[in-house]
């Protein structure tokens, strides 16, 4: 039967578009009960099989240090409707997350966490600029060439 304009879509078919972002995520409710897990949150250091995370209180599935440090912001987005931003560096990685609240009239009912992992374009970032620096510091240099060309 097709989908009318209003119906809703279901929580399970919504699993191949989770998994298609090119971002781990995860969505938890009210309670902190895990109601989502994309497949790149399966991956990593830090990955946790989906099995072992959708239904689950987020406490039993990040541990003890994990949940210390996400328990805090995720109650802050559930309580003021503000997103939250940060930058976090863990063995895994380096990480933007972002922690998104998801609204149904004006309650605030979930929180998605979105992590995107920044590394690979920090190092381009930081190549960038010591390429730029060294490439300023060529009419200073006695013989050196007028322009430094920049790696491609």
């Amino acid at each position: 039967m097709p989908a009318s304009p209003r119906s809703k879509p279901r929580p399970e078919s919504l699993g191949p578009v989770l998994d298609a972002l090119p971002v781990g995520l995860y969505v938890v409710d009210r309670d902190l009960v895990v109601v989502a897990w994309n497949q790149r949150r399966e991956l990593g250091p830090i990955g946790r099989p989906r099995s072992r995370a959708v239904g689950r209180p987020l406490a039993a599935v990040l541990g003890k240090a994990g949940f210390r440090t996400t328990e805090p912001v995720l109650r802050e987005v559930l309580r003021t409707g503000q997103p939250h931003e940060e930058t976090v560096e863990t063995k895994g990685g380096l990480f933007h997350v972002r922690r998104l609240p998801v609204r149904q009239g004006r309650a605030v009912t979930h929180v998605v966490s979105w992590f995107e992992d920044i590394a690979a374009r920090r190092e381009l970032e930081m190549r960038h600029t010591a390429s730029a620096r060294l490439a300023s510091l060529g009419p200073l240099v006695p013989g050196g060439a007028p322009e430094t060309p920049t790696p491609p």
